[in-house]
């Protein structure tokens, strides 16, 4: 005998269950929760997001920073069903030392769509130790070169846990414009690496010395950030600093053409062709001196005032660095020595943790790495 039945699509919701939680573990995030599944619903692709919000949920909006996602397929049950969720993902971590509202949101997805069915609100406050900058912070423009200055940088995690390898760098922003470097967006002016920090100890008096990137011309806002590598992430922001004054950058002058010169005759003369021999510039990169003190030790901020290039200066002709971290691949591949095809291979392998890293790229060999390397920084 045939027996033919339709599925009724329910009209109730998947809900959160009284029993969820997480477990932040370094850079690694636990979820699990029990769904109320109602009878015949039609199941599809779901996802569990574990949010932290200076603000909360508000009317079921999400907003901060979204630290992991587990996604999972709902079945169709005939009856009411309970759904476990219990799984880990990498967790990109919000700036540190700020007290967040930890959120858990049940979303439907469907194609690029994603609807919030629920969400889950933690009472406990959440923050998250991470390095950041201790007293004054600041910059100094010195012609090809920029000095970036902090006068502390500290890890306040546990003694066992030593930070990744860290990053200064002095971000540009157009004005009016999202934060760089999450926007994808802004230039990306200097940057030095830092030695790891081991947990509950500091560097102090950091003055590091970069190759110089002028944005291009316009008003920018500018940023110090303390940058640390991650497996899953690469590098990510841990905390930054703002300045107050602009930077500016002047369109360059547009030079009239010269009036015509009537030709006067003029023997014939042989002239032998120019030969010009350009020397490659070679970068100096002074390493960092960190001296590393127990975070415990008392340091006094500086009195030490941010500078920037006067508007006059701004103008003047500097040659170009590229960053083979942030560099579109026409950036890259205008780098003399390299071409298009070497420039998207650079672009699959970032992120980099040094520029020798270059040396795994396809393409990229000895002899071209050291005919590049006063033309790009990371």
């Amino acid at each position: 005998m045939n027996v033919t039945s339709s599925v009724r699509r329910s009209e109730q919701p998947v809900q959160i269950g009284s029993r969820h939680g997480y477990r932040i573990d370094g850079d690694v995030v636990h979820l699990n929760a029990e769904l109320s599944v109602p009878p015949y619903h039609p199941g599809g692709s779901w996802a569990l997001e574990l949010w932290a919000s200076e603000h909360g949920s508000r009317g079921g909006e999400l907003s901060g920073a979204k630290l992991g996602e587990v996604q999972f397929d709902l079945p169709t049950p005939l009856a009411p069903h309970t759904h476990r969720v219990e799984a880990q993902t990498p967790a990109r971590l919000p700036l540190q030392g700020v007290a967040h509202t930890m959120l858990l949101a049940l979303v439907e997805l469907d194609g690029s769509e994603r609807r919030v069915h629920d969400v889950a609100s933690y009472p406990a406050l959440e923050t998250f130790p991470a390095p950041h900058f201790e007293g004054a912070v600041g910059y100094q423009i010195r012609g090809h070169e920029v000095a970036l200055q902090a006068a502390a940088v500290a890890n306040p995690r546990a003694a066992s846990n030593r930070s990744g390898t860290l990053s200064l760098e002095l971000w540009a922003s157009p004005q009016g414009s999202e934060l760089a470097p999450e926007s994808g967006g802004g230039v990306c002016m200097a940057s030095a690496q830092l030695p790891p920090i081991a947990g509950g100890e500091s560097a102090l008096e950091l003055e590091c010395r970069a190759a110089f990137n002028e944005p291009p011309p316009g008003s920018f806002t500018l940023e110090l950030l303390l940058r640390e590598w991650t497996q899953a992430f690469g590098y990510v922001t841990r905390d930054r600093r703002g300045f107050d004054l602009m930077y500016h950058v002047a369109a360059p002058e547009r030079v009239s053409p010269a009036e015509p010169v009537a030709a006067v005759a003029a023997p014939e003369a042989v002239v032998e062709p120019v030969k010009a021999v350009v020397e490659p510039v070679k970068a100096v990169v002074e390493p960092v001196k960190a001296v590393v003190e127990p975070v415990k030790a008392v340091v006094e901020p500086q009195a030490r005032a941010p500078q920037s290039v006067p508007p006059a200066a701004a103008s003047v002709a500097r040659s170009r660095v590229v960053s083979i971290q942030t560099a579109s691949v026409e950036e890259l591949a205008r780098v003399k020595g390299l071409n298009l095809k070497i420039a998207k291979e650079i672009v699959k392998a970032r992120p980099f943790a040094a520029l020798e890293d270059l040396l795994r790229v396809h393409g990229v060999g000895r002899k071209t790495f050291d005919k590049i390397r006063a033309l790009i920084t990371l």
